[in-house]
């Protein structure tokens, strides 16, 4: 698992035992409340790196600045960001 998902199992009240081995913070075991809690933070990391994506490729020489794909990619990453 990469540190940043081990981030958000720490957020989501997980905490890791060992190698490959995660229990809940509060409880002994893993809480279906935790998983939820995690693959909605996953989520929302995933949204906000898609949206910085299409930010960062609307600002480059790849798309034209008076051309309406610029305000297309923008539009897609606002899309992106407000999707829930």
């Amino acid at each position: 698992m990469n540190e940043r998902l081990k981030e958000l199992a720490e957020q989501a009240g997980l905490e890791e035992l060992g190698e490959s081995d995660w229990c809940s913070v509060n409880h002994p075991d893993v809480r279906a409340e935790h998983l939820e809690r995690f693959a909605e933070l996953v989520r929302q990391d995933e949204q906000a790196s898609c949206a910085k994506l299409l930010d960062d490729f609307a600002k480059t020489e790849m798309v034209p600045a008076k051309d309406t794909w610029r305000m297309g990619v923008m539009a897609a990453a606002n899309a992106v960001r407000d999707k829930k």
